[in-house]
């Protein structure tokens, strides 16, 4: 038996006829960019997350930059992030043209903490981007005060956390602007690269929609450097259809993981903050060592399971930020010993019981 990492051409198998009416129907209309499937579709996304303004764009990077420029720090200003995280969680930042701070984490959550926050905190300190992970969601019972008290504006980065929720809120309800993903990596997706900006504030709002389409305000004037960032009619209609599947989709993640989980005793998956849910936009073990995690990986590779790593290095070992000193210890561990299972709910009941054998096979002495 082979388990691949995706799934994305068995869930084209089961939507296929409803993929086809409504891709067919935008190609009748002529209008492949912002056409009306995509003004649904933001409507959608602003209801699902309990927000006020909902706009579709080509990418959450582009979602996470324009939110953060719409507040014109002064120049050198930082902005706290995790070192633990997909790159552009601190490209968007550097594309604001801000500063990134890099932050430990958790190792447990593998998401930031007040406390790792308060350490990189300065004058400087401007505002926060705080990235939910693998479809869990960061601790924000204790951040937003955190940044309330220290007066920071919080972005949220919910681009693996859709479809999740806390005590305090949806993930994408949170902060001053929440951005979204949509590539074919996420549990919503279309055909290609996607994202959307969500906010109660207009003028976060406004200033994003001038920026998605080279800066043209109303009038037709080019007032500020924007760029293209339009999300295709054709993957908003899909997406929006997608969405009636969701909280099924959510649902049967979730029994995925708890198998998993029953069946790997001996290593530690992602822990779940108490009073949140999570999605399982990836299945993220801990191991108890680099050795332990490499043999694993072998063991599965053998068994024809494919397994991934999120994230093997830090964002700040990349070459971008050579001259950045960072110390983010938790992070470095992490890169060292986690390892990602194939979750995604097409599997079958068959194939995830396959992979938990191998589990319980790998830990038998």
């Amino acid at each position: 038996m082979q388990v691949p990492f995706f799934g994305n051409d068995r869930q084209f198998n089961n939507l296929k006829e409803m993929i086809h009416e409504r891709t067919n129907d935008v190609w009748k209309t002529g209008q492949y960019l912002n056409g009306p499937a995509v003004a649904e579709f933001e409507k959608s996304l602003a209801k699902q997350c309990d927000r006020e303004f909902a706009l579709a764009l080509s990418s959450c990077t582009d979602a996470l930059s324009f939110a953060l420029s719409s507040f014109e720090f002064p120049s050198g200003s930082e902005i706290l992030v995790t070192n633990f995280s997909f790159l552009s969680s601190a490209t968007s930042i550097l594309k604001a043209g801000l500063v990134p701070v890099f932050c430990d984490v958790d190792p447990d959550t593998m998401m930031v903490t007040n406390d790792t926050l308060a350490d990189k905190l300065s004058e400087k300190t401007k505002g926060v981007l705080v990235v939910s992970l693998f479809g869990s969601m960061a601790p924000f019972e204790e951040i937003i005060p955190f940044c309330q008290e220290n007066k920071l504006v919080m972005i949220e980065d919910a681009a693996q956390s859709f479809g999740a929720s806390s005590r305090i809120g949806k993930a994408g309800s949170l902060g001053a602007a929440s951005c979204l993903s949509f590539d074919p990596t996420k549990l919503l997706h279309g055909t290609g690269a996607g994202g959307a900006l969500l906010t109660n504030n207009e003028a976060i709002y406004e200033h994003a929609k001038k920026l998605r389409l080279h800066g043209r305000n109303p009038e037709g004037e080019f007032e500020l450097l924007g760029n293209k960032s339009l999300l295709s009619t054709h993957d908003a209609a899909v997406m929006n259809a997608k969405l009636a599947y969701f909280s099924q989709w959510i649902e049967r993640r979730n029994s995925i993981a708890k198998r998993y989980i029953e069946a790997c005793t001996f290593l530690k998956p992602q822990l779940i903050p108490q009073g949140t849910t999570s999605t399982f936009h990836k299945f993220v073990l801990r191991c108890r060592s680099h050795e332990e995690r490499e043999a694993l990986k072998t063991h599965l590779i053998e068994k024809k399971i494919t397994p991934r790593v999120h994230y093997g290095k830090a964002i700040s070992s990349e070459a971008l930020f050579k001259d950045y000193v960072v110390n983010t210890p938790s992070v470095e561990e992490l890169t060292k010993t986690i390892i990602t299972l194939p979750l995604f709910q097409e599997l079958t009941d068959e194939e995830v019981q396959y992979v938990c054998d191998a589990l319980t096979e790998f830990q038998t002495p």
